[in-house]
């Protein structure tokens, strides 16, 4: 089965709707005018606008998310109008654009196969197939950050009568890890108490969730992002994965159909859409959220 790397980032710009907070008073005026560039389409200079604002405000969790959320828009069109150029037999000019795309976005896949064969075309030599591509970037590719505790003991703890930010601190202290807020989370008016025996990190931390109605998501290695379980902070934060799996062997689109419904049932994988025309089936998920998750076990795409 083969993921084809054009269809999973034309799907994943598809389903990346960006959603804003309300603006606050203090707001950085980049930060403002970088939403709106996004908002306009306009990818380099929002990708600008996002840069600087990171370097005023680096700990803005939001700010954060914009960038990278910008980084992938700009680095495909940079991708496309590399295609159209290399079409009018502009090869250079398409290889400049490749270039920019790989630098935007390192891990935007179609970017760095399409830079590599341009430069085949251009030095005359055998152009990589999109199978090669693919098989050498599925070993190469790296999933979400993992959460590396300086402290890998298992915690033992009882905290009594606490706000929810100091439950989530404590553990994180205890861990050796950092814990980042979002700035609009109050979590309830009502303090909680916890009582961990022998537990990991991720344990304590998906408890902590389901009795503070939250979720938390590592935005590094010793770095986690807590903020309100509700649909509109999954919107904004949580990480998404997409992958396309090919079937051989297909005679009807009952029979695709048949086999997406078997695999629903299955997995009771909610978000799995079928692509008719190549005989697919695409499965969306989270990759790992805090506290309740999707079932769609896989790569990120």
């Amino acid at each position: 089965m083969i993921v084809r790397p054009l269809l999973v980032c034309a799907l994943a710009a598809l389903f990346a709707v960006p959603s804003f907070p309300a603006a606050h008073k203090n707001e950085d005026p980049l930060y403002t005018q970088a939403k709106a560039a996004e908002v306009r389409k306009d990818w380099d200079a929002a990708l600008e606008l996002y840069v600087k604002a990171v370097h005023n405000d680096p700990g803005n969790i939001a700010v954060q998310l914009g960038l990278r959320r910008v980084q992938f828009q700009a680095a495909q069109m940079h991708v496309d109008l590399g295609r159209k150029l290399r079409n009018d037999g502009k090869l250079q000019e398409a290889l400049d654009e490749f270039t920019r795309a790989c630098a935007i976005d390192p891990s935007l896949m179609i970017a760095e196969q399409e830079l590599r064969r341009t430069r085949s075309i251009i030095d005359g030599g055998q152009i990589e197939t999109p199978k090669e591509a693919d098989d050498r970037r599925m070993d190469a590719m790296q999933g979400p950050p993992q959460l590396r505790a300086l402290n890998q003991q298992r915690i033992k703890l009882v905290i009594s009568n606490q706000p929810p930010r100091i439950l989530f601190e404590t553990i994180a202290s205890l861990a050796g890890i950092n814990v980042v807020f979002d700035p609009e989370y109050p979590g309830p008016s009502r303090n909680s108490s916890a009582t961990f025996h022998n537990v990991t990190l991720e344990e304590a931390l998906d408890s902590l969730t389901l009795q503070t109605k939250s979720f938390w998501k590592a935005i590094g290695e010793n770095t986690i992002f807590v903020t309100m379980d509700n649909p509109a902070k999954r919107r904004d934060y949580e990480d998404m994965l997409v992958k396309t799996i090919y079937l051989q062997n297909i005679t009807s689109l009952q029979e695709l159909q048949e086999i997406a419904t078997a695999v629903r049932a299955v997995t009771e994988v909610r978000r799995l859409f079928t692509f008719n025309g190549q005989n697919a089936v695409i499965l969306r998920g989270t990759v790992r959220p805090g506290g309740a998750r999707d079932k769609a076990d896989s790569r990120p795409g």
